[in-house]
């Protein structure tokens, strides 16, 4: 994606760059915090989700999503989903200490990561209970930004 902020003469590519730049400039305080080690962890989670969460699942949405049946790699997939489903268990736990990424409240740390979720959970395939990820997840997903975005079909 690429965001053309005329207002400032911004021209920016990259997803989480461009979540933080909108976040500080329309949400700082709020989706973007002020406090350091505030906006560090929901940075942390941004570039784990970018660096870690992504790159794990990426083959197994290839496969299944964009590849032909017939043409499917199943050790791909496998691959994928074994490096993946660990990562949605480091998730779950960490959300048992908080409702969200980075703390008490939604920041942006949770718009890249529920995207990154989206993904994965609609690949066909079956998975273990998440309980509190899948509660972050209903709450991510029932917001009024996320409607329309959070429940599109995979393509």
């Amino acid at each position: 994606p690429l965001v053309e902020d005329e207002d400032t003469g911004a021209v920016l590519w990259e997803s989480n760059t461009i979540v933080r730049y909108l976040c500080a400039r329309h949400s700082l305080g709020n989706l973007y915090p002020e406090d350091l080690p505030a906006r560090f962890m929901a940075e942390q989670w941004m570039d784990w989700q970018q660096t870690t969460l992504n790159p794990a699942g990426r083959d197994a949405f290839l496969q299944w999503v964009r590849t032909p049946a017939a043409q499917r790699n199943d050790a791909l997939i496998a691959a994928s989903v074994a490096v993946t489903e660990p990562l949605m268990a480091l998730l779950d736990a960490h959300l048992t200490r908080q409702p969200f990424m980075s703390g008490e409240r939604f920041t942006m740390a949770d718009i890249p990561v529920a995207c990154e979720i989206h993904r994965w959970w609609g690949l066909p395939q079956e998975r273990p209970a998440r309980p509190h990820l899948e509660r972050w997840y209903l709450a991510v997903s029932s917001r009024t930004g996320a409607i329309g975005v959070l429940d599109q079909p995979l393509s």
